[in-house]
């Protein structure tokens, strides 16, 4: 059995620390460990055309375009004949190529793998801050590159959501990792056929020694992941939050990977967050982390106290999966669907989206209660242990392709 893959994902042999983690380990698995072929393309915005092979994975790198041509169709078209798969999987709405693929489906079998919701995303792109409280803040980035502004970022969003609609209402078959989406799907295609599958973790989370309590440390560590980069993403509420926790508790630390952008690389919403950590004083208390491997954040998630995603809307949260496996107290916000983590909400401690003070009430639970941190870690393991297990996702995958293929 031939699938290609069609994603914005490049594969290397070096850590990935970029999006898309979980492909990786899912394409070596098919490809390795059973009888199906697994050959990637994938759509980059940077370099030419070209082939290689990452492991015993043939990959094949083609130039992202804004805008599709007929002389790019036609070459889209020779490479899938040329390769003659049973089926191609597109990884995401977001590619390009998804609108060209839906008129190929009367030609070859397509399965569309929903990686996120854009409507979702345009609609608390801007959490809950006003357009306001940013142009107070607008940064030189905003005026010299206003095409890459928050507000413009948002407002193409609408165009890109038009597409992912469109996408979703043609397409035959769909894939699903929550319910949440697949409420969404169905709404929008009744007729369609959806699959449920779980994300395949990368190999260091499975391996790694599960976290326990630590009574005695110098100071507690909250840490979050790519919390700053927009606002939809609540980084605001978890600085607010940890600033209230603070004042209670001044052995506290807060770590976030995700840098803090500087000079002309500035944002209005990096400009929001500076002037907040300056107002509130947590320059020393917070510390900004460049982009980790998997063993970086291990290393990471592993010496924390507790886990947090305050985000306003999550489809999935590659994050909070990475951080139950390895049995992390988590705090989330109980939005998009974050809530389907948990067993009857013993898996995780959740509070309202922008509730900064029922934020820091949970993070606190999880931080000085030992009977609830211990909790939380063990159902987070348990719960990992089934929706996580490597050898069922594979199976579930190649369930899907044998019953679209036949």
């Amino acid at each position: 059995m031939k699938i290609l893959w069609i994603s914005n994902v490049c594969f290397s042999l070096q850590k990935f620390k970029q999006t898309g983690t979980w492909l990786f380990p899912l394409a070596q698995k098919l490809n390795d460990e059973t009888n199906i072929e697994i050959i990637n393309l994938a759509v980059s915005a940077k370099g030419n055309f070209h082939e290689s092979y990452i492991g015993s994975i043939k990959q094949y790198n083609i130039p992202f375009y804004k805008k599709i041509t007929k002389d790019n169709i036609n070459n889209l078209n020779k490479l899938i004949d040329d390769i003659n798969p049973d089926l191609i999987h597109l990884w995401g709405t977001e590619n390009n190529y998804g609108n060209y693929l839906i008129d190929y489906q009367a030609q070859r079998k397509v399965l569309l793998d929903m990686q996120g919701l854009i409507f979702s995303v345009r609609k608390w792109y801007f959490g809950d801050l006003s357009f306001l409280s940013l142009l107070k803040n607008i940064a030189l980035k905003d005026i010299l590159r206003f095409r890459s502004s928050l507000l413009t970022k948002k407002h193409t969003l609408a165009k890109t959501e038009n597409g992912e609609q469109n996408i979703i209402k043609k397409m035959n078959y769909i894939s699903v990792q929550s319910e949440w989406v697949k409420n969404y799907v169905r709404f929008n295609n009744s007729n369609c056929k959806i699959f449920r599958t779980e994300v395949m973790l990368r190999e260091e989370f499975y391996r790694s020694p599960k976290w326990f309590f630590k009574e005695k440390v110098s100071e507690k560590i909250i840490f979050a992941v790519s919390s700053c980069d927009y606002p939809l993403k609540g980084g605001h509420i978890l600085i607010k939050a940890f600033a209230l926790l603070k004042k209670k508790h001044p052995n506290l630390k807060l770590k976030i990977v995700d840098l803090m952008k500087k000079g002309i690389r500035k944002s209005s919403y990096d400009n929001f967050i500076r002037r907040l950590v300056k107002k509130e004083k947590l320059n020393c208390s917070i510390e900004w982390l460049h982009t980790m491997d998997a063993e970086g954040l291990v290393e990471g998630l592993f010496n924390s106290s507790v886990f947090v995603n305050p985000s306003f809307v999550e489809s999935y949260s590659m994050t909070i999966a990475e951080a139950l496996s390895l049995g992390v107290p988590c705090v989330a916000s109980f939005a998009g669907a974050m809530p389907e983590f948990s067993f009857e909400k013993e898996t995780l401690l959740y509070f309202p989206p922008g509730d900064v003070i029922s934020c820091a009430s949970q993070i606190e639970k999880a931080l000085f209660n030992k009977e609830i941190a211990l909790k939380l870690s063990n159902s987070a393991v348990k719960f990992k242990g089934i929706h996580n297990n490597a050898d069922k996702i594979v199976m579930n995958q190649i369930r899907i392709y044998n019953e679209i293929i036949s």
